[in-house]
């Protein structure tokens, strides 16, 4: 598992780049994508902040209050199967999909609020694209990081991760 160190910041870069390659991170799993992969339908939702004690029935089942869900994939951590905080749900229609996002997003649950957004469809060019970068300098933005690998390709998101306790 990835974890920040204390001392320096961690910062997580997502690229669109088919030259680029990288290793994936350990402990973590790829995104199922969509049931049908041609499908260019928009059923797909990827669900961020998830609280760790959920469980993949009530994950399926809260998602089930809006739409028929026909698949549902909690992520876990291999080792000790507790979530790593985030989930795939794929609808039956786009009306489905796009219903979940308005009656979901922003829902409190437990100490977390909810983040429901479209997912990426899976992609040859972006598989493994997501590169971590830790022990970075203290005083390091976030523009001076994206300037420093802006020539590798396009970054699509980015977020430098801080220890809590030391900043």
């Amino acid at each position: 598992n990835c974890v920040p160190c204390s001392r320096s910041p961690l910062l997580k870069l997502d690229f669109e780049s088919p030259n680029m390659s990288a290793v994936p991170v350990l402990g973590t799993t790829e995104n199922p994508g969509p049931q049908n992969p041609e499908s260019k339908a928009k059923t797909n939702l990827i669900v961020n902040y998830l609280p760790q004690s959920l469980t993949e029935d009530e994950f399926r089942n809260l998602f089930s209050t809006v739409g028929t869900v026909q698949s549902c994939k909690l992520i876990k951590e291999k080792a000790s199967g507790l979530s790593l905080g985030y989930g795939f749900i794929n609808y039956a229609t786009e009306a489905e999909t796009a219903q979940a996002i308005e009656a979901l997003n922003g829902l409190p649950i437990q100490s977390k609020t909810l983040k429901v957004s479209y997912a990426r469809p899976s992609s040859a060019a972006i598989k493994n694209a997501n590169i971590y970068v830790a022990n970075l300098p203290k005083q390091y933005s976030q523009t001076e990081l994206e300037a420093l690998f802006r020539p590798y390709g396009s970054i699509i998101t980015s977020k430098i991760l801080l220890d809590p306790d030391t900043g």
